[in-house]
């Protein structure tokens, strides 16, 4: 099986899950955007994912997009943010020629033959390690494993 890098981003920070054969690794966990002005850190974020998809030898990446309810509006800051760290980790994977595959939740779901909140369904389907497993990294880890099912 491939290194498969699921990423479930927020506001604050892309949540990370390295599987290997299937299992995941304890790190990377997180990544946390730079401290520099609104469009530097976007350069700078993009070098540190780019640093991070070598290092790691991931070969697909699998980027969770957000659940879609029509009765929760997003303010504008919050999804820019969050869409922001998503677009880095595709281009990246893009220019290292790394697989990737945005995945909405329905997609993950489907391929995992699963029902209900995905986060229902995380400690059944992989084994949680390190940190951050609650905010995110466990459903990153269910999107790197419906990624391998593709």
């Amino acid at each position: 099986m491939p290194r498969s890098l699921g990423v479930s981003c927020s506001p604050a920070a892309a949540f990370l899950a390295l599987l290997v054969d299937g299992a995941a690794e304890e790190r990377p966990d997180r990544l946390l955007w730079p401290v520099a002005e609104g469009s530097e850190r976007l350069a700078v974020a993009e070098d540190e994912i780019a640093d991070l998809l070598g290092e790691f030898g991931v070969e697909r990446v699998a980027v969770l997009l957000p659940e879609r309810d029509p009765r929760h509006k997003w303010l504008y800051e919050k999804a820019a943010t969050r869409a922001s760290m998503e677009t880095l980790f595709r281009l990246a994977a893009v220019r290292a020629r790394i697989s990737i595959e945005a995945l909405n939740r329905e997609t993950v779901r489907s391929r995992l033959k699963l029902v209900g909140k995905l986060e229902l369904h995380i400690d059944r389907l992989v084994a949680p390690v390190g940190t951050y497993w609650r905010q995110g990294r466990g459903e990153a880890a269910l999107a790197a494993l419906a990624a391998e099912r593709a």
